[in-house]
This record gives structure tokens, sequence and C-alpha cells, in this order.
């Protein structure tokens, strides 16, 4: 007989078994379950196991033997005593007792009242608009590449190259042609060597002595100097400015509210873990305290 038939067996004469057992709806072992206990077990299971379950007896009898056998492996470990083994019987607690704190904690800030942050996110919206509102300058522009990545290639050789553009652009030749004539950037020197992307001077992705060298330029239209970055030799134009302006309190208000209530739940936690701890009230037996911690005590340093 296969497993799976077995358990199913098993279920047959489980339920002729346990009629008389109103308050269990399975129970094997004097070990057993109430209807609302499952409910609730069953609600936590991932949907697959839900779902097995729900659709196949055999995988069914599976979950619930499994589900059945944690109880009785906890309920053995509840006849573990402080007298037969104090070290195994404590660590016992400890576990419980910890999962039982992270239970209350968290059923304590899943019913914590938010109240309507709405004035005070209006307050940190006029008072760090820098934070929350701006929206930085950007800018974009284009370029004529002269590439040289070391050690592949003759660096001295590359820069002058790279002046000789700049030396004609500024005599008055065109950038786009410039660009399509020298240029080493396949995705940009047909295109007038267009950087087709809005740039912030904190923009990821972007080598940084390029967006130096954009930012450096003063007007629209202008060009940088020879600018050196880690794919060569850049000869850079402004094309357009976007200056830095503030988003409105409305298209910030959510993202203010949502760090507001961060906030609030961390200050809630923190409160709610000091009302537990030791009062004026307690009491310590400091002998026993000394007694305990002494064999924890460092050793003095020898003399030097």
């Amino acid at each position: 007989m296969s497993i799976r038939n077995a358990l199913l067996v098993f279920a047959g004469s489980l339920c002729l078994s346990t009629g008389a057992l109103a308050q269990n709806v399975i129970e094997d072992q004097g070990v057993g379950m109430s209807l609302q206990e499952l409910e609730i077990l069953v609600k936590h299971w991932p949907p697959n196991m839900q779902q097995a379950a729900a659709g196949d007896a055999g995988d069914r009898i599976e979950l619930l033997s499994m589900a059945l056998a944690n109880k009785k492996i906890a309920e053995q470990a509840k006849k573990v005593t402080p007298e037969a083994n104090p070290e195994r019987y404590w660590e016992n607690q400890f576990i419980v007792r910890n999962l039982q704190r992270k239970l209350y904690v968290n059923n304590y800030m899943e019913d914590l009242k938010i109240p309507d942050m709405t004035a005070l996110a209006r307050e940190r919206y006029k008072t760090a608009p820098e934070k929350y509102a701006l929206s930085p300058e950007q800018r974009k522009s284009s370029h004529i590449l002269v590439r040289c990545t070391p050690p592949e290639c003759d660096r001295e050789a590359r820069e002058k190259l790279a002046g000789k553009v700049l030396a004609e652009l500024e005599a008055g030749a065109s950038f786009e042609t410039l660009a399509e004539q020298y240029s080493e950037d396949p995705g940009s020197k047909n295109e007038g060597g267009r950087f087709d992307r809005w740039l912030q001077l904190d923009s990821q992705k972007v080598d940084p002595y390029y967006l130096e060298g954009v930012f450096g330029i003063d007007t629209v239209g202008g060009h940088s100097g020879v600018v050196a970055s880690n794919f060569g030799f850049h000869i850079i134009r402004l094309d357009e400015v976007k200056e830095k302006s503030y988003r409105p309190f409305e298209e910030v208000e959510q993202a203010i509210k949502d760090e507001l209530i961060v906030e609030y739940k961390r200050l809630a936690a923190k409160e709610f873990d000091a009302s537990y701890r030791l009062t004026e009230k307690a009491y310590i037996d400091q002998a026993a305290m000394d007694k305990l911690f002494s064999q924890y005590k460092a050793e003095d340093t020898p003399a030097q």
C-alpha cells in the first residue's frame, strides 16, 4: 500500500473514531486541533499548500499530518522540566518568549492609530523644500569623442587629435559635421553628436568627468575645452537647460506623509518598549547579580 493510500485509510478511520470529540476536528495520540485553530493555521499557509489541500485528498492528509506532527512535537517540548534538563528547558522557554514578544509587538504596531499627517507634512514641505520638492537643474548636451581606453592607445596622441578638432570648431566649423567626421561614439556621431538624455550632476551611469564638463559650460550653445574621461577625450556642447524648480505640495504630499508615518511608528515602538523596562519598584538581588556576573569579568590588564 502506498503512503498516500495509507494516509487516506488513516483519514477514514480518524473520522469514525473522533465523532464524539466535537471540540476537535482532527486528533491523534491525544493531540488534536479545533476547527478555529485549524482555520487560522490554514489561513497562514502559502497559496500552493492551500490549493493542494483543497484540490487533492491525499495532499490534504499529508499537510494535516504535518500540521499535527508539529503540534505533537511542541507538546513533547512542554514536558521538559527545569529540574530534569535546565539548559534545554530554558532554551525552549526563551524561544517561545521571543516569539510571543514578536507577535505582541507586531499586533501592537498593526493596531496603532496613525494620526492625520497633512498639517505636519505641509510644515515639512515649507521648512525643507530642498529635501522634498526640489527638481534639480537638468542639461542636455552633444559631444565629439576621441576614444582612448588605456593601455590600448597612445593617450598623448589622441589628446592632440582632440585639440585639433577643438581648434576647427573654434575656427567656425560645424559641430555636427565634426562629430560625424571625428567622433568615435557610435551612438551619437550620426546624430550630430547629440547625447539624447537629460543629465543631473548626480546622474548615474555617466562618467563623472563628462558630467563636470557639461555643468561647467556657462551658456547654451557654448562648448567645453578638451575633457578627459575614462573613455577618451570629449568636446562637449551645451544644448538645453532646465532650471531647478520645486514640485507643488500635492505632488510630494504622500511621500512626506509616508516618511512621517515611519518616524511615528519608530517612536511609538520605542515608547512601547520603554513602558516595559524596569520601574522604580523593581527588586534586584544585588548579591545574586554579583555572584552571577563575577565569572564574566574581564581579566585585569597586566602591568607594563
